[in-house]
Order: structure tokens, then sequence, then C-alpha cells
């Protein structure tokens, strides 16, 4: 579990990279960061695969009942995003949702690049 938390984790620079954002220093009195619905649903999109790579990496693989013993490993959201479930698709919503307070946490925060300087 605590590896999985540091991947996903780490997977916090990757995003903000990705789109040309910064991770900064905030202050603990700041404006919190949030995300449009539409950001949610991409990186929720993207998280998935994260994780689903993560646990093919472990030696999961498909299967309608979850077995994590033996090296058989089988997790039945192995799959791709349209055949998720929309209770496994909020579980990857909801680990970018809390990303703006993990990194707060931390004293850290997500910044968007202006639009002035986009251009």
């Amino acid at each position: 579990m605590r590896e999985a938390n540091r991947a996903q984790a780490a997977q916090y620079a990757a995003i903000a990279q990705a789109r040309d954002w910064s991770i900064v220093s905030a202050a603990a009195d700041g404006d919190p960061f949030t995300f449009t619905d539409a950001e949610i649903e991409e990186l929720a999109r993207d998280e998935h695969v994260r994780w689903r790579r993560h646990k093919e990496r472990q030696g999961y693989s498909y299967g309608p009942l979850r077995s994590d013993a033996g090296p058989d490993k089988r997790h039945p959201s192995m799959v791709d995003w349209e055949e998720l479930t929309e209770e496994d698709r909020d579980r990857d919503r909801d680990v970018i949702r809390n990303m703006p307070a993990v990194l707060a946490h931390a004293r850290l925060r997500v910044t968007r690049r202006p639009e002035a300087d986009a251009g």
C-alpha cells in the first residue's frame, strides 16, 4: 500500500509537467487549488491507466474476482476506463480531487500558467 501511495504522489509532478502547470510552495492561508470538472475527468482516466500499469508490474491481470495471493494475481478493475464500474471511476476521481489537499499538507500547491504567458 505504501508503494502504491508513493507512486500516486510521484504522479503529481508528471501531471503538472504535462499540462505546463507548476507545483510551488504555498502559504498556509493561501487560496485552495481546485480542478475543473473536465480536468478531474481527464486526470481520473490518466490515474486509472497509471494504476493499471502499476498493478501489471506487480503481476496482476484481469479476473472477475480479486485474488492477491500466489502467482496468479487477479483484479476486476484491470480493464479500460469505459469498462469500469462507476464506483471504480469515482475512486480514480477521488484520487485527483484529493491531490490539492495532499499537496497542501506538504505546503505545496498547483499553479496554472497565466493564459497571457501561454501564447
